[in-house]
């Protein structure tokens, strides 16, 4: 977690808060400059199908609070959807920084959840190209990458 993303989201909380409820949820603190963007998720298909669920979960919360659109970062839900994504793994395996950036990215269309025709399942998408392995893609299924690298 970086304090300067916490700050930036709620700007009325002391860094000693911050710090005193990253040590009472064993939350590391991290230094230097939070991610700016969700082009991480993209570099491997595991990381891309845990944002995809992540995403899923924010949007089906959010579905329920606000009526199904996403054009804003609600931090209630934000919190709820961490919280039941996380629940499901022995520890997260996204950090609450990144799930911040891709439901920032949801509510500014730079990201979007997109259907595989192949598998019928969604994933995250970027709006504009994005650099992976050398190559440019938008972030195929990440369902199809990952049996891709099966046959190997």
């Amino acid at each position: 977690m970086h304090t300067n993303l916490v700050h930036g989201l709620l700007p009325s909380i002391s860094e000693a808060r911050v710090k005193k409820i990253a040590e009472v949820n064993n939350v590391v603190i991290r230094v230097g400059r939070p991610p700016t963007s969700a082009v991480a998720i993209f570099k491997k298909a595991s990381v891309h199908l845990d944002a995809t669920l992540f995403a899923i979960t924010y949007q089906s919360l959010s579905a329920m609070d606000e009526g199904g659109t996403i054009s804003t970062v609600s931090i209630p839900t934000l919190i709820d959807a961490y919280e039941t994504f996380s629940a499901l793994f022995p520890s997260p395996p996204l950090e609450i920084n990144l799930a911040y950036i891709i439901v920032r990215d949801l509510a500014s269309k730079s990201l979007s959840l997109d259907c595989c025709k192949m598998h019928d399942t969604e994933f995250l998408r970027s709006a504009v190209p994005v650099s992976i392995s050398e190559r440019y893609s938008h972030g195929e299924c990440p369902h199809c990458r990952a049996l891709d690298l099966r046959r190997i």
